[in-house]
């Protein structure tokens, strides 16, 4: 009975999994015989295999690789720095700034005519006729975790190794994982609430294993074919194939972590998380509220034992990326965005990654743009900043819903869930790029698997109108992975500001 079961849920996820994988390819029309021109971890892998942490070669193009000057110095120079500076200086690296940051450094401060920052972060000026010869670096600033999934294949393709087949094959695993974790949990709360008798009767998590399938079947299929994860896995592509890998981890995570069942697994889940999109360390917080649990039969001796083990792999993981950081640019938490484009984007050099004058384009981004229509061919354009997630993905208004009466248990990680979507939500609302050059608001997918579990709490997919919702999202992105990347005469260049004037 138990080997039947067994080979029938094997072939279950085998059939979701292959499904899942020809609906992306078909998407992927078109992509799927070559590398994608922003096969960016390919690159960085390459590096990794030479035993270096920079590019082997110029990148192809300059679309989003960081990098710095190496500047040898005439003797003079040197000893001119050394003095300045108080250390040795033989070479320098850093960049020059850019014209509208060096202006306004002159302009607070005349008298000191800057025109170099060092990796320290020091100021100087250096003259032409000092600089001996002069060179560039040339890094991924990615979190590398999927350059080092693409090692293997980069070994024996190269550079021409697929990142759109790698991207394609995640998302699929995608799929699988989310149906799969969804069904568990339902079905282990209605367990739960059988071995409570009388009260089991009264709980609306009580459901047959039949309707366990078809509700985690919709949440999966909200989650990886209702969003933006339905265009982002067909492309490959530095930007999306991270996002998906993301995905990847944060289920990974959620089904580990979810009541500490598996510990060191849900921390090594964690530590791939991060290091593949920097802003789901917050996810962390999921897993150490846990220690308030109100579960009985888990004393607080048992908590706190599961959460040092949990702690282990990304305390060490992320000290890796640490000093990963500091070989690259000196600097531990420098991962390299504030180098994007030589370091010359001056939105950076003046506010930070992060600030709140780009809250209000990131606002509009998620929740405001829509398509332009018009009475002229194509009818209708889409902004390279995406689409409004109300319209994309419309079965984001079910966290309004009134909360279904549930179990104590799943009180605090449903605050839990909330708190982190909260937390990196408004992470992303603060930093610099809107996720410019996106069909929808891509950056919504470090949210929407926490999203998609506060669903599976409150009972969503039961709603007829949360299943047309996601049918509507299906729809919508359907197009977008068709469309994007393909057919320009949809697209407006039009910025924020010219759409929604001050």
């Amino acid at each position: 009975m138990k080997k039947t079961w067994l080979k029938f849920q094997i072939q279950e996820i085998s059939l979701i999994f292959f499904i899942s994988l020809s609906i992306y390819s078909i998407c992927a029309y078109g992509r799927l015989g070559r590398a994608s021109q922003n096969n960016h971890f390919a690159y960085l892998a390459q590096s990794f295999l030479a035993g270096q942490s920079h590019l082997l070669t110029k990148p192809p193009h300059g679309n989003d690789w960081a990098s710095y000057e190496r500047l040898n110095l005439s003797f003079s120079a040197q000893k001119r720095l050394s003095h300045h500076l108080g250390r040795q200086v033989i070479e320098l690296k850093g960049i020059y700034l850019p014209k509208q940051s060096s202006d306004h450094l002159q302009k607070h401060s005349p008298q000191v005519k800057h025109n170099f920052r060092t990796l320290k972060g020091e100021l100087i000026k250096i003259h032409h006729h000092e600089v001996l010869k002069r060179s560039r670096l040339y890094y991924v600033s990615f979190p590398p975790l999927p350059a080092l999934l693409m090692l293997p294949f980069v070994a024996i393709f190269g550079l021409a190794a697929s990142d759109v087949w790698f991207t394609l094959i995640f998302a699929a695993l995608n799929v699988v994982i989310a149906y799969s974790s969804f069904k568990l949990i339902l079905d282990n709360l209605s367990s739960n609430d059988r071995s409570l008798g009388g009260e089991s009767n009264a709980s609306p998590l009580n459901q047959p294993k039949q309707s366990s399938k078809v509700n985690a079947l919709w949440l999966a299929t909200s989650l990886c074919f209702g969003s933006a994860h339905l265009w982002c896995a067909v492309r490959g592509e530095v930007w999306f194939t991270a996002l998906i890998i993301g995905v990847t981890c944060q289920l990974l995570f959620f089904r580990w972590a979810w009541h500490l069942r598996r510990p060191l697994l849900a921390g090594l889940a964690y530590a791939a998380a991060f290091s593949t999109r920097a802003s789901l360390v917050i996810l962390a917080l999921f897993a150490y509220a846990q220690i308030f649990s109100i579960e009985a039969h888990i004393n607080i001796k048992e908590r706190i034992r599961k959460l040092v083990i949990f702690s282990i792999p990304p305390l060490c993981i992320g000290l890796c990326l640490l000093t990963y950081n500091y070989i690259r640019f000196e600097a531990w938490t420098e991962f390299g965005h504030s180098y994007l484009a030589g370091g010359q984007i001056g939105r950076i050099h003046e506010y930070g990654l992060f600030h709140w004058v780009f809250f209000k384009k990131n606002v509009i981004a998620a929740f405001a743009l829509l398509p332009l229509l018009s009475i002229t061919p194509p009818f209708f354009t889409y902004s390279w900043h995406g689409m409004s997630m109300f319209f994309s993905t419309p079965q984001v208004v079910f966290l309004a819903q009134r909360k279904a009466r549930s179990p104590n248990s799943l009180k605090l990680l449903k605050n839990a869930l909330v708190a982190c979507t909260v937390l990196i939500f408004l992470l992303l609302l603060f930093y610099q790029n809107t996720g410019w050059v996106q069909y929808s608001w891509r950056f919504g997918l470090d949210i929407l698997p926490a999203l998609t579990l506060i669903f599976l709490i409150k009972r969503s997919s039961e709603y007829k109108l949360f299943r047309f919702m996601v049918l509507w999202g299906v729809l919508i992105n359907l197009w977008g992975a068709m469309i994007f990347g393909r057919y320009s005469p949809y697209w407006s260049a039009i910025d924020l500001p010219k759409l929604f004037p001050h």
